[in-house]
């Protein structure tokens, strides 16, 4: 489930020019980490950032994907970390894990965001409802609508104690486009960079305090 892939990727040319549009992103981010950064790990179209100051952030990867229309190439960003989690009370009779997705809302870019439950289908437990209600915080939320994230998710399995998060957005991607022939970058700012950070950090702080909130 990790996104840091070891597959290989054919290195033709357009690739390697997203490859060094891709290390240029994570440049980006690495400047906006400033002290947290403790190091990066880099593999052809994917890229991993390892912390030391964050709360709950140990790394990030930053791994593109890309789909050949008929005249540009796209390469989109996704963004995915994953935490050790050993406390969740995680109860069998949710199966082997829990999955927690974002709807949005909003025609050209988003205008609103709810996390919900995709699975469980059915659950009513107050352990659920609390992690739902912790994530629907308004400042996770204005994260998301700020930068118009998209196929969010986090990803529980019980087999191995830990969380996944994944999120894209256009924020990052890389496009080569035929006529003229061109590839671009939509560069982050240094606030687009902290933006997510902080999404990242509260989104995780959300799930590990469920177990708190329910006892307070």
């Amino acid at each position: 489930m990790c996104a840091y892939r070891n597959k290989q990727v054919p290195q033709h040319r357009l690739n390697q020019k997203a490859d060094r549009k891709l290390d240029y992103l994570a440049t980006i981010f690495s400047g906006a980490a400033e002290d947290q950064l403790s190091g990066n790990e880099s593999r052809f179209l994917s890229k991993r950032l390892t912390f030391k100051g964050f709360y709950h952030l140990e790394h990030l990867d930053l791994e593109y994907t890309y789909e050949n229309r008929f005249w540009s190439f796209n390469y989109n960003i996704t963004y995915h970390t994953r935490i050790l989690d050993e406390h969740f009370p995680f109860s069998e009779k949710w199966g082997k894990g829990i999955r927690l997705k974002v709807f949005t809302s909003g025609k050209m870019e988003i205008s609103d965001a709810e996390w919900v439950l995709d699975w469980p289908k059915k659950s009513e437990d107050p352990i659920l409802k609390a992690c739902l209600n912790r994530l629907n915080n308004p400042l996770i939320i204005d994260r998301i609508v700020s930068l118009d994230l998209s196929s969010v998710e986090l990803i529980y399995l019980d087999s191995e104690k830990k969380w996944d998060l994944k999120c894209s957005t256009l924020i990052g991607s890389t496009t080569w486009i035929m006529i003229p022939p061109m590839m671009q970058l939509i560069k982050p700012t240094i606030s687009e960079c902290i933006r997510l950070y902080e999404f990242v950090e509260m989104t995780l702080g959300a799930v590990r305090g469920c177990e708190r909130a329910m006892s307070s």
